[in-house]
């Protein structure tokens, strides 16, 4: 198709977006991309609008303009509750008490177990998803467990206490004791260590959930852990 050198009758407006301007894209339909421009260029138009339908392909150079990018749709994101539930791998004599759970009012579930060289690990499940987190480190020792986990939930609070020591089987006291706290989305966990002690033997949360207290009576220790503030 040949191009006239005329420029046509109606002229739009220097903004690009006058009536004029849609009647000459619409009858120039068929052209290239270039040849849109060279119209547009030799009737002193400064700003020339491509339309959506253009045949110029991402990346492809049309002379006079830059290289459209490439665009890539990003990958779908992979549910955070897509994993197995794990259990500890350590196989002595009180392995059975190595792994804890809870579940909360809402259904929601949090399971605590003891793993070789690394600690306490947890995950929690979402029974919408119907799937497991993946598990995440809350206290990092290598050494042997010591007595199970204790573990509850009330008002969407997660309290435990989990214990450490090479020589529990002989009677000694944990060399680690630490009580973990979490709450609302599980997401962030609160954790303090007491070292050389018999460890927390109980421990409760209020009925708001916004306070959980830790004693031993024999020590005559408490450990108080609120919403606010953490450990305190």
């Amino acid at each position: 198709m040949a191009l006239s050198n005329r420029c046509p009758r109606q002229a739009w407006p220097h903004s690009g977006h006058g009536d004029g301007m849609h009647k000459f894209m619409r009858g120039m339909a068929p052209l290239s991309v270039a040849a849109v421009i060279a119209v547009a260029a030799g009737c002193g138009q400064r700003d020339v609008v491509v339309a959506s339908g253009s045949p110029t392909s991402p990346g492809a150079r049309t002379e006079g303009m830059s290289p459209q990018p490439t665009i890539t749709a990003p990958r779908a994101r992979r549910s955070a509750y897509s994993f197995e539930l794990q259990k500890s791998d350590w196989s002595d004599q009180d392995a059975s008490s190595y792994n804890a759970q809870t579940e909360l009012a809402d259904g929601r579930r949090v399971a605590m177990f003891y793993a070789t060289d690394k600690g306490l690990m947890e995950q929690h499940f979402d029974p919408t998803d119907g799937g497991w987190t993946r598990p995440v480190l809350l206290y990092r020792t290598k050494e042997h467990p010591c007595q199970g986990i204790e573990l509850e939930a009330k008002a969407g609070t997660v309290a435990a206490v989990a214990n450490w020591g090479t020589y529990c089987f002989d009677g000694e006291p944990p060399q680690e004791s630490v009580a973990i706290v979490g709450a609302s989305t599980l997401e962030k966990w609160d954790t303090h260590l007491t070292e050389s002690f018999d460890g927390w033997e109980k421990f409760s949360i209020s009925s708001d959930g916004d306070v959980v207290m830790f004693v031993n009576e024999a020590w005559k220790k408490s450990l108080r852990w609120s919403r606010s503030k953490g450990f305190s």
